[in-house]
């Protein structure tokens, strides 16, 4: 049985993972917990707290399992695929609540690289005019999916500020999902 309730359609692959940290950075320890099934489709990330005056665990976050934990306690969770023109990869910017021990999504965030459609004679397709910084790259934005409006870098880093998305990585310990690492951490 998966963390939302649901049976767990195959049996844990080897590259599952978990980890117990404060990762957002509210004091107390989550579980995270990267169920790889062993089909992309099915791999999901779970960001798991508990209340210890209620003795109940809760879900956080359920995500791809990618995650970019922030030193501020806000994430990134990383797309399962890159489907656009550019190389950065696709995310979505989740800001973490302490008020209800939970995440917002801020946005979904990809980019497009005017190389890429030099690359694949498409040059007249990248929305040069709207690149006024001249990086060769424009950003989309969007508030629950995908944007569809091209935005400078310039203003890509100004919303990844207000955001508080441009902050440095914790570093977070993953362990293997076996019996042994399980039992290892309930002593």
């Amino acid at each position: 049985i998966l963390p939302d309730g649901k049976q767990a359609e195959m049996p844990v692959s080897t590259s599952s993972q978990f980890a117990v940290a404060d990762v957002d950075t509210d004091g107390k320890e989550e579980l995270v917990l990267l169920y790889d099934s062993g089909v992309m489709a099915n791999a999901v990330g779970y960001i798991i707290g508990y209340d210890t005056q209620a003795e109940n665990i809760y879900l956080q976050l359920e995500e791809f399992p990618a995650f970019a934990f922030l030193k501020n306690g806000n994430l990134k969770a990383l797309s399962s695929h890159n489907q656009t023109w550019g190389e950065m990869w696709p995310y979505s910017l989740y800001q973490y609540l302490p008020e209800s021990d939970s995440y917002q999504l801020s946005g979904y965030v990809y980019s497009e690289d005017k190389n890429m459609f030099e690359r694949n004679g498409a040059a007249k397709r990248y929305p040069s005019s709207v690149d006024v910084s001249g990086t060769g790259t424009v950003y989309y934005v969007g508030a629950d999916d995908w944007g569809t409006t091209p935005i400078d870098e310039g203003d890509y880093l100004a919303w990844l500020e207000e955001n508080q998305g441009n902050i440095a990585e914790l570093e977070i310990e993953y362990l293997p999902f076996t019996e042994e690492n399980i039992l290892a951490i309930e002593l």
